[in-house]
């Protein structure tokens, strides 16, 4: 199963998410956020709307240090799919660290919109580690502080200058490792080959926590669901088990224009849904293309905790995926 999350994830952690109706965009503060996160505004006032990127970084990284924020019911249920083998990707919109956070997550992980752990130079695209430790600067006053500059571009201006060269006269700071609006997702060719990878290997999709407002992140929803349909129109002896589903989570129901994606909506939190069917997932799963003595061997012991798996495999020049029925003891998953 691939997986997608959002903001709305990590909510009960005490971290805001974006557009709700409680969110980062929403109230008198909500336009100042928002051109906080469009990289166009750099252009007019870049000292100014780097301090309020900044600002919206310091808020969650505020947040990830609060005594109380700890990786939410639906984060460890993840971890345990994760670990179980059940997961093939997390794919995540989310800055903070919660998702990093957990065992099992942490291995499959893959940011999409970039985090708090580095800083990155909008002008030479350098990134570098936060010089300092992660809770002593991320508690600086980002309002009044110098901010961090470009050692590269740094150096860039002093080699011209020396060199009697024209110099631009400013050397940038740098930001949150962060993806802004309006700005190209620096790893994304490496994210798309994933994706490419992971499409081939697709049983079953979960969307949990967030709009889809990025077209980014939405096309691969739209791109995974369109690979289950396709291969639940294939499939002959499909048994009602919940085979090549898209399921999606979130407060809010599902946009319009996106409803005919999923198969199934759960409204409501996502911590909710993840420990309703949680037990489910991890103790049975019998998929559609095993044959009835197979079946039945698996009938037969179930105690022993028989789960399918399969692969994908080449034979006369023609890509198959073909079963294999294996045996883990349950507590081989629990560990």
């Amino acid at each position: 199963m691939l997986v997608g999350i959002g903001a709305g994830v990590s909510t009960s952690a005490g971290i805001s998410d974006y557009r709700s109706s409680n969110g980062l965009f929403a109230g008198v503060t909500g336009r100042a956020v928002k051109q906080g996160f469009d990289a166009h505004s750099f252009r007019d006032s870049p000292e100014q709307n780097a301090r309020a990127f900044y600002q919206i970084a310091h808020h969650h990284a505020r947040a990830c240090l609060a005594p109380s924020c700890r990786p939410t019911p639906f984060h460890q249920v993840l971890g345990k799919w994760c670990h179980a083998g059940h997961i093939r990707r997390v794919y995540s919109q989310n800055i903070d660290v919660l998702d990093e956070a957990v065992e099992g997550i942490n291995k499959k992980l893959v940011k999409m919109h970039g985090d708090l752990h580095r800083l990155r130079c909008p002008l030479c695209e350098t990134q570098y580690a936060l010089p300092t430790p992660f809770d002593e600067f991320w508690s600086q006053d980002f309002d009044f502080d110098a901010l961090p500059t470009c050692p590269k571009c740094g150096q860039c201006e002093k080699n011209r200058k020396k060199a009697g060269k024209r110099t631009s006269g400013r050397v940038p700071a740098v930001l949150p490792a962060v993806v802004r609006y309006g700005e190209a997702v620096w790893n994304g060719a490496e994210i798309a080959t994933n994706m490419q990878g992971d499409l081939l290997h697709i049983d079953g999709l979960l969307i949990a926590g967030t709009r889809m407002a990025i077209p980014g992140f939405r096309d691969f929803a739209k791109a995974a669901s369109a690979v289950l349909r396709r291969e639940r129109a294939r499939s002959t002896h499909l048994d009602g088990l919940g085979a090549f589903l898209a399921i999606y989570v979130n407060r809010e129901p599902c946009q319009t224009n996106m409803e005919k994606y999923f198969d199934f909506q759960f409204v409501g939190d996502a911590d909710e849904f993840a420990l309703r069917v949680q037990d489910f997932l991890l103790t049975f799963q019998c998929e559609d293309w095993a044959s009835e003595m197979e079946r039945r061997a698996l009938d037969d012991n179930i105690k022993d905790f028989e789960q399918w798996g399969w692969k994908w495999v080449v034979r006369n020049g023609v890509v198959k995926r073909e079963w294999r029925l294996r045996k883990i003891r349950k507590k081989e998953i629990f560990q």
